[in-house]
């Protein structure tokens, strides 16, 4: 066999194992940092899971919602979005202004919680009371799987 021939089947073997690799990972709901993270596929709100936020909204996944729900957090995330400063304001055409680079800098995560609480308040309005149940023991549910984590003992060695 020639070496082309090798090189260009390693990489094609590569390139299918990597891919399942992916799709399990998928398939399992890992996040981007290789958190666990309750998503459903397919769905529209899935990519802010994907971006290693495991908190309130991935779970609303697994509730019933209406079409008309889906499109009313759609359209607060995407407010919320919009309301997110920069960090690339301080950046211009005549140069790098330091001092508010520093100021968003130091705001930035306190702003972020802000807007992130403002989002999940508008979001947990539009749900109804059999949902928000829901939700409080599908949260019920997440935390007591945090809490259990990896119990380390002389079987497993920590894995599940």
């Amino acid at each position: 066999m020639k070496l082309k021939t090798k090189i260009v089947a390693a990489l094609a073997l590569s390139a299918v194992l990597a891919t399942s690799i992916n799709a399990q990972m998928q398939e399992k709901g890992m996040g981007q940092k290789g958190m666990l993270c309750d998503t459903q596929k397919g769905s529209k709100m899935q990519g802010y899971a994907k971006q290693g936020d495991c908190g309130v909204m991935p779970l609303l996944h697994k509730l019933n919602l209406s079409d008309e729900q889906r499109k009313s957090i759609q359209n607060i995330m995407q407010e919320t979005m919009k309301k997110k400063e920069s960090k690339y304001d301080a950046f211009s055409e005549d140069g790098f202004d330091k001092s508010k680079y520093i100021k968003q800098m130091k705001n930035a995560p306190e702003e972020r919680i802000k807007l992130q609480a403002d989002m999940i308040e508008k979001v947990y309005a539009l749900l109804t009371e059999k949902q928000k149940s829901q939700l409080r023991v599908l949260m019920d549910l997440k935390e007591e799987r945090m809490k259990q984590g990896c119990n380390f003992d002389q079987n497993c060695n920590g894995r599940r």
